[in-house]
């Protein structure tokens, strides 16, 4: 089943915040974005994060707290434990080993929260996620699953997607289900519209991927003097100054990164300067980069002038210093 809220960030927070509850358990993978950090903060749960997409942290980070259990004589059934991540990184481009995170929340017996905000439309053979990616089945693999409604759905609003007792519960503990206006009913008919796009026309998926692998070539082949630092199945192409800027001050990357930005933006391509705009919003905040979006309705002459233009602005900045 699933549940709709009438704000995509609201669906993640009000779904992290329904089901942890003070004295329950959150182990939570550092990189986050914010609508779930703040699901995490207004949950008043005990949190315990790992390091960014590392496995064996995670196992650590579990082991330890069945030592503890053990130690203090504690039952791990009198409290609910759960793990989260993202199924694309919003702020990272990067997607998670999800079929070794499920492996490890079955035999350390905790339940999965996974936001498919960026990857559903973009990850899978048909666009389902990153789940769908890694071949899990959502509900089994993945107890609870939030989605954004506001990225390749082109609508606005977000669901949660899970059992029938998952969905009912946050009917009267959902807080942006139960103290929002519901959203309209021309959203919902919009994200129902593009939803049988993605599963009518495989061709959307297809020209995505095409694009993404596009750029990804020519950024990584190239002299470019800016580092790739996603996943090359992320269609969000987030690049770094070498060694995050060595020798200089977050305040001197952010500044030649947003040069680049404004110059490519004269030029007639938007792309966006991560910067210091997250920074106190952030449990782990990244370093600043430059973020590259793709869609499938980008042509190839589209594609190929934005790596240019980027190409040309990052010279320029560069080559000023």
């Amino acid at each position: 089943g699933a549940i709709m809220y009438s704000d995509g960030a609201s669906a993640a927070t009000s779904t992290v915040a329904a089901f942890a509850k003070r004295g329950d358990l959150l182990v939570v993978d550092e990189a986050i974005y914010e609508a779930l950090g703040t699901g995490v903060t207004l949950s008043r749960a005990n949190v315990v994060y790992f390091r960014h997409n590392d496995v064996e942290d995670l196992r650590n980070v579990l082991e330890r707290i069945r030592e503890s259990d053990v130690r203090l004589k504690r039952n791990s059934a009198d409290q609910r434990r759960f793990i989260m991540v993202e199924g694309l990184y919003k702020n990272r481009g990067t997607v998670p080993p999800l079929d070794e995170i499920a492996k490890i929340k079955a035999e350390f017996c905790y339940r999965l929260i996974v936001d498919e905000s960026f990857s559903f439309g973009t990850l899978g053979p048909n666009g389902r996620g990153a789940l769908e990616h890694f071949g899990l089945t959502p509900m089994v693999d993945a107890e609870i699953i939030t989605l954004s409604l506001e990225n390749s759905i082109g609508s606005i609003g977000g669901v949660c997607v899970g059992s029938e007792e998952v969905v009912d519960h946050q009917r009267l503990s959902g807080a942006g289900y139960c103290f929002s206006a519901s959203a309209p009913p021309f959203l919902a008919s919009a994200a129902i519209a593009s939803l049988k796009r993605i599963r009518n026309n495989p061709a959307l998926l297809e020209s995505v991927r095409r694009n993404r692998d596009a750029i990804y070539r020519s950024l990584c082949a190239s002299s470019f003097p800016l580092e790739v630092v996603s996943d090359d199945l992320s269609a969000m192409i987030f690049l770094e100054l070498p060694e995050h800027g060595a020798d200089m001050t977050a305040e001197e990357q952010v500044q030649i990164l947003d040069d680049i930005r404004d110059r490519c933006l004269r030029q007639g391509v938007a792309i966006v300067s991560t910067g210091d705009h997250a920074m106190g919003n952030l449990h782990s905040p990244p370093p600043p980069a430059l973020r590259l979006t793709v869609s499938a309705v980008h042509s190839e002459d589209e594609v190929e002038k934005a790596v240019q233009v980027v190409k040309d602005a990052t010279a320029y900045v560069l080559g000023k210093r």
